[in-house]
């Protein structure tokens, strides 16, 4: 047996094996002998106990099969190339292009179930490359989801495993008992009844294509199909698909081969009538060529009557049947009794998977069996994990109402995808990752506080940058930071001087951006003063001002800003739900100002626009209202269009 490591044909390392049957084994490999050691497909073929005489009549079928493999590669882009055949210690081998991707037995088990867009298109792209193979007189013979392939680069299907086909005119191998016989190649619930009996057509192929519709279209696999009382597979009501595509699809899986469209050219056509909403429901017409194919011979039963055996008498007849099934009859004997040991070992192996617990390997493995055995086991498997998922949805509800996220999602991580309470967990663990994070976010907030409370201003600041401008709670810690910012600033300005009886009164100093500013004692009745809360992160340079006079009126106590094109923040902390305030320009400074030089004022709440407004020499004073209902963080931004000094003064704020 080859194993990783292992060199053959002088130049293919061996890394692992892909799958392995009754024919051989596929691996993966490695070319030593091209540049970068491309990866490629090594299919080893082994004949097992042959005579000479067999050997050497697989030989030369060998040799004309990789002949006809090398032709299909090297025609059509969607099979892949062969690269080398050759035989070593009475083995045979196959290299071929290696495609990377996903099969659609891969991607039925992600999204099991397609609608029939998806349907018609797969059959789109499949069907003209099997036409070129059945135009090339060749029959795949095993077509299903493992042998389809996307490959990842372009998402190209492929058609991959030929190594059962055979040529439609080739020689059969002659028994011992001068019957022509072939052995059935193919996947049981793929391959159709002419084909287990060794003779397979080119409607067999549409047959295999057309079940594995079916199963993309159901998510069942055609072994667990019901059959009517015709023989004819039961896959209708388990499909949401239109009347003509049930009449298209159901022509290419009839049980008599007469009644299916006889090749891949014949399917396609009848796909392109029903898309343009003409497909007729009569059988194609059979041409000469292929009624050349290999038919069935006419059923001549003779009908025996019901007679009690002599006693002690030999039946000759039993006995030669019995022979003929054994060593010829195209190894149907060997396939019945090799069918019923793989059954029994399935269903000693669904045993086990049931007593361990590994419910959903039962089921998966389970499906592909028929046996009524097989199917009980699989119903207790299924039954148990409807249970065990049901006891998951409760832990899952339970944690959520008691703030164990951690345990609600675990909970609902092990309810799998194909269980009927799948959606049901799906909806309870984004509930439980939404309050997680919600829980988590309430945290930070409550570390940024702390660390204010203690006065690590710098940790503060830091963590409070951290926080993603998509976060729900950004303007709560963008506030909670620029707090720590400026109680940085006023924690590091120097302690003031004490003032003496000699010592001259101190004139108003600029505030500077993160000063505090002085409290006013200017409001309106019935409200707060916007100078009742200090001002923090200013990047202008602000004042305080005892008297301004603006539109021949004196005001006292204002905030003068007098450096634009920047920003005041005030903490309101979500208190209060209207502004009210006057602003303009003094008197005294207006004449230095052009009417072409007007400011703007932004006003923004929590980043986002509250109001703007438009201001000039001629508009002294203005009374303004912003709604700040929620607000946590008012920005009041000034700018001017042409430079220069910038003097606006804000006088009379209210906030109810």
């Amino acid at each position: 047996m080859l194993q990783a490591g292992d060199v053959i044909g002088g130049r293919y390392t061996i890394n692992k094996s892909l799958s392995s049957g009754g024919f051989g084994q596929t691996f993966t490999a490695e070319d030593t002998q091209r540049p970068g050691n491309p990866k490629c497909v090594v299919k080893q073929l082994k004949l097992v106990n042959g005579t000479l005489e067999q050997v050497e009549i697989a030989r030369k079928l060998f040799q004309r099969e990789a002949e006809i493999l090398e032709k299909l590669g090297r025609e059509c882009n969607r099979i892949p190339q062969l690269l080398a055949h050759f035989e070593q210690d009475e083995e045979f081998y196959i290299v071929q292009e290696f495609i990377e991707g996903k099969t659609l037995a891969q991607e039925l088990q992600e999204s099991p179930r397609w609608n029939e867009q998806q349907a018609i298109a797969f059959l789109q792209e499949v069907l003209p490359t099997l036409e070129f193979v059945h135009k090339n007189g060749v029959i795949h013979r095993d077509i299903k989801p493992a042998n389809l392939i996307r490959r990842a680069s372009d998402n190209a299907i492929f058609l991959i495993d030929f190594g059962a086909i055979k040529q439609v005119f080739s020689s059969t191998v002659t028994s011992s008992f001068g019957t022509n016989s072939t052995i059935a190649v193919g996947t049981l619930g793929y391959m159709p009844t002419e084909q287990a009996a060794g003779k397979p057509r080119k409607s067999s192929d549409i047959y295999a294509l057309g079940v594995t519709i079916i199963q993309a279209l159901t998510g069942i696999v055609p072994t667990n199909l019901q059959e009517d009382e015709r023989g004819e597979l039961v896959w209708q009501p388990y499909a949401q698909v239109s009347p003509a595509f049930v009449s298209f699809l159901s022509r290419m899986v009839k049980h008599n081969f007469n009644d299916r469209y006889p090749d891949a050219s014949a399917t396609i056509v009848a796909l392109d009538s029903y898309l343009k909403g003409g497909l007729s429901t009569s059988i194609p017409t059979v041409t000469l060529s292929q009624l050349s194919q290999p038919t069935a011979p006419p059923a001549t039963v003779p009908v025996i009557q019901n007679q009690p055996p002599k006693k002690g008498g030999f039946n000759f007849l039993g006995f030669a049947l019995l022979l003929i099934l054994l060593a010829g009859g195209g190894g149907f004997g060997y396939w019945f009794f090799e069918k019923t040991r793989a059954e029994n070992e399935a269903v000693a192996r669904l045993r086990t998977l049931l007593s361990t617990g590994k419910l959903e390997d039962c089921i998966k493995d389970g499906s592909l069996l028929s046996n009524p055995e097989a199917q009980s086991i699989v119903k207790e498997c299924q039954e148990k994990l409807q249970q065990n998922s049901e006891n998951f949805l409760k832990i899952a509800r339970e944690s959520l109402a008691n703030n164990k996220f951690d345990e609600c999602i675990a909970a609902t991580s092990s309810i799998p995808q194909n269980d009927p309470n799948y959606a049901q967990a799906k909806v309870i663990a984004s509930q439980c990752e939404q309050a997680k994070a919600n829980q988590a976010q309430q945290g930070i907030l409550a570390e940024l506080n702390q660390l204010k409370e203690k006065g690590d201003y710098d940790s503060c600041i830091s963590k409070a940058g951290q926080v993603s401008a998509t976060s729900s709670i950004y303007a709560e810690a963008t506030v909670i930071g620029k707090e720590c910012e400026r109680l940085k600033t006023a924690s590091a300005s120097p302690a003031p001087t004490p003032v003496t009886a000699d010592s001259p009164s101190p004139s108003p100093a600029p505030v500077t951006a993160g000063t505090p500013s002085p409290t006013s004692t200017r409001t309106t009745t019935g409200g707060t003063s916007l100078f009742d809360i200090e001002p923090y992160n200013t990047d202008v340079i602000i004042s305080r001002e005892d008297t301004v006079s603006m539109g021949r009126e004196n005001y006292n106590n204002a905030l003068s800003i007098h450096d634009g094109n920047g920003s005041i923040y005030w903490n309101l902390k979500g208190r209060f739900t209207k502004l009210n305030l006057t602003v303009g320009m003094d008197d005294d400074r207006s004449s230095s100002f052009s009417r072409r030089d007007p400011r703007t004022l932004y006003f923004y709440g929590d980043g986002k626009l509250l109001k703007r407004t438009k201001l000039s020499p001629s508009d002294l004073p203005s009374q303004l209202e912003i709604d700040v209902k929620g607000v946590q963080s008012l920005e009041i931004r000034v700018e001017s269009a042409y430079g220069g000094g910038k003097y606006i003064n804000i006088v009379n704020s209210t906030l109810r």
